[in-house]
């Protein structure tokens, strides 16, 4: 395996190998970063795409991966892979979901913001199949400001309790924890359930 290349599959163990050094992130379903040097690598924006499933959705450009890889503050993460025979140590975005309760969620998970001045710096990233039981859920959770969008037959929504405030570049108010997200189309926005 040639050193800065991840390998992954769609949910398990992704190994990186450099210089004789192995490295093991776990990848969950819902994202994944490719990894050169060591840094998280951004993928391009490209043309926003409307989900069949939900045509009242915005459309939005760019995939998960992106989408979590701009938010979420990578973190290392120690993984003993055949029991204690190979320790190893990589980079992960996402960590399984014990911060928030979201039982109609079909799946979730919770990382660290990005923006390290943020009051709450857990991001909840989860998917449903319609916006009612999103909106329940992050409602109950005290979410203060939440994006969402379409994809592959679910709503993939980033969520945040943090409080903090300032002007989107559509001159409404915007979190700056999410707001790197508007990048790829998305509508920040608050209260959810009202």
């Amino acid at each position: 395996m040639s050193a800065g290349r991840l390998v992954s599959t769609r949910a398990g163990i992704a190994v990186c190998a450099a210089a004789g050094v192995v490295a093991a992130s776990v990848i969950w379903p819902l994202a994944s970063v490719h990894v050169r040097a060591g840094s998280p690598m951004r993928i391009g924006v490209g043309k926003p795409r409307q989900d069949p499933n939900f045509p009242t959705v915005d459309p939005v450009s760019g995939t998960p991966d992106a989408w979590i890889s701009v938010v979420c503050a990578p973190r290392l993460r120690q993984e003993h892979i055949g029991g204690d025979r190979l320790p190893a140590a990589g980079t992960v975005l996402l960590s399984p979901n014990t911060t928030f309760d979201v039982p109609r969620a079909t799946y979730s998970a919770v990382c660290l913001a990005t923006d390290d001045s943020a009051s709450d710096p857990v991001l909840l990233a989860a998917q449903y199949l319609d916006e009612d039981s999103m909106q329940l859920d992050l409602a109950d959770n005290g979410i203060e400001w939440y994006c969402f969008a379409g994809h592959q037959g679910r709503l993939v929504v980033i969520a945040t309790r943090a409080d903090e405030r300032e002007a989107g570049p559509n001159g409404f108010t915007v979190s700056p924890v999410l707001r790197p997200l508007t990048s790829y189309g998305f509508n920040v926005y608050s209260d959810p359930g009202l």
